[in-house]
């Protein structure tokens, strides 16, 4: 199936995306092909996740819905569970592993 989707974006949110895509503080936006690739990776993402296995329901910081990966951020600082390498808008890498978050569902996988 061919989907076309309409998604509207201002000039701040594109210089958002934009500055998060392609790593830099500079002032270019997104690009229609560029975002099409966030969505398609995106969505593969979803698709090619594998079930919640029973020892990642057992781990409270899984099994908590979260609305934002910042808010994953904010709880790595007040914890110091983990220390936050890097993040890229898309994913929070510590030095354990890198999470992702997808319907609130937060997944990692060994950094």
């Amino acid at each position: 199936m061919k989907t076309n989707i309409s998604l509207l974006l201002t000039d701040d949110q594109r210089l958002n995306l934009g500055q998060k895509y392609y790593n830099t503080k500079g002032n270019k936006l997104i690009t229609r092909k560029d975002l099409n690739k966030i969505v398609e990776d995106y969505i593969e993402s979803v698709l090619n996740a594998r079930p919640m296995e029973e020892s990642s329901t057992k781990d409270p910081l899984l099994k908590k819905r979260w609305g934002s990966l910042e808010q994953l951020i904010k709880h790595f600082e007040k914890t110091d569970e983990e220390q936050v390498v890097a993040y890229n808008g898309f994913s929070v890498t510590t030095d354990k592993y890198i999470y992702t978050l997808s319907f609130g569902q937060l997944r990692r996988k060994i950094a």
